[in-house]
């Protein structure tokens, strides 16, 4: 890279910096020509431009805390995030993940990003507060969206692109948007914990890495993604894949029969909704399921006796809904009656009461 672009991207650096606070000096060491060599900055090898800005907090949280509450404040960024970085032209990483940029907005010019290759973006845990920009459903070229335990973000989902969605924790409300299945290319859906109402999209069945789990190009070109990121993520990548995560939520409606053809699914939690109907009878067509919870619904009708089927299942939860008759004698190995527990009209072991 020429020199004169090295300048441009030092000076749009600065003058993002300039608008933060940095209590303990994360960003002190942004000194000297090179702005490559600055922590938290990548640049390409070949190019000399950078492709990536990681000021993620570095103090990690454990159990959904931290050992010293203050110093992660004082270790906190926040501020004004900078227009200035519309001018690095090849960002395809940017993670301000675990910082505090309480009362403020997500910027609206980072939906303007998609003049760039950003393929990353990391906005987690950030209290951020009010909707996500509208032009965030042009950016095409994103891989990874976590936007994440904001808690204060709400109004609706835009039609957001990326192949891992994380939106948990948030104020969102309104329906579930159709472009949820675009790209089909999506490996973790994460909306838990919102305001989300209406019922669940039938065009989920559409979702291809859900179908081919994985074993999809989309799903290795992923990992390879977060492993050039952070590789502490790696672990909660492949634990959470080929998820459908949308507990906590006001949805209704019936399950979608479409969301049995997805023969890749791992996990499916549709907990604490108002989802009324039945259980589907082919849900054993989820060979792959290893975590059912469908807890606290408007569930009714038998437990399907296909579900006994499931020989990856390690984890069900069928509790609180308004489900009856026999539990099927094959699954046996689903022994703890909590997980059927609050259905009256169930029956059969291992719950107290006995069929008639």
């Amino acid at each position: 890279m020429v020199d004169g672009g090295k300048d441009i991207e030092r000076e749009a650096l600065l003058a993002f910096k300039e608008g933060l606070t940095d209590p303990s000096g994360r960003l002190s060491f942004w000194v000297g020509a090179d702005c490559c060599n600055w922590r938290g900055i990548g640049c390409d090898n070949q190019t000399g431009q950078v492709n990536k800005l990681d000021l993620r907090n570095p103090f990690q949280f454990i159990n959904g805390g931290v050992a010293d509450p203050d110093a992660y404040k004082r270790s906190c960024l926040g501020g004004k995030i900078d227009a200035s970085l519309l001018r690095l032209r090849d960002l395809n990483h940017l993670d301000l993940s675990l910082n505090d940029f309480e009362g403020t907005q997500i910027p609206e010019f980072l939906g303007k990003l998609r003049n760039l290759s950003l393929t990353e973006l990391h906005l987690r845990w950030n209290f951020f507060n009010g909707p996500i920009p509208a032009d965030f459903a042009k950016l095409e070229s994103l891989e990874v969206v976590d936007l994440a335990d904001n808690l204060y973000l709400e109004g609706q989902i835009p039609g957001l692109f990326g192949h891992l969605r994380k939106l948990k924790s948030n104020l969102f409300s309104g329906p579930i948007p159709d472009e949820l299945c675009n790209p089909p290319n999506l490996h973790i859906i994460d909306f838990s914990h919102n305001k989300l109402s209406g019922g669940i999209p039938k065009c989920t069945g559409n979702i291809h890495a859900l179908v081919y789990g994985n074993n999809s190009e989309t799903f290795e070109r992923l990992v390879r993604v977060v492993l050039q990121g952070r590789i502490d993520e790696y672990s909660s990548i492949v634990e959470n894949s080929n998820s459908i995560d949308l507990s906590g939520n006001n949805l209704t409606g019936g399950i979608p029969s479409e969301i049995t053809s997805l023969s890749g699914l791992r996990i499916l939690n549709l907990s604490n909704n108002y989802i009324s109907g039945r259980i589907l009878e082919n849900i054993g067509d989820l060979q792959k399921l290893e975590k059912l919870d469908l807890s606290r619904n408007h569930l009714s009708g038998s437990i399907p006796p296909s579900l006994a089927s499931l020989n990856s299942l390690m984890r069900l939860n069928l509790s609180y809904n308004n489900l009856e008759g026999r539990i099927p004698t094959d699954l046996h190995k689903f022994n703890d009656p909590s997980i059927y527990e609050g259905n009256p009209s169930l029956c059969g072991e291992p719950l107290p009461n006995k069929c008639p």
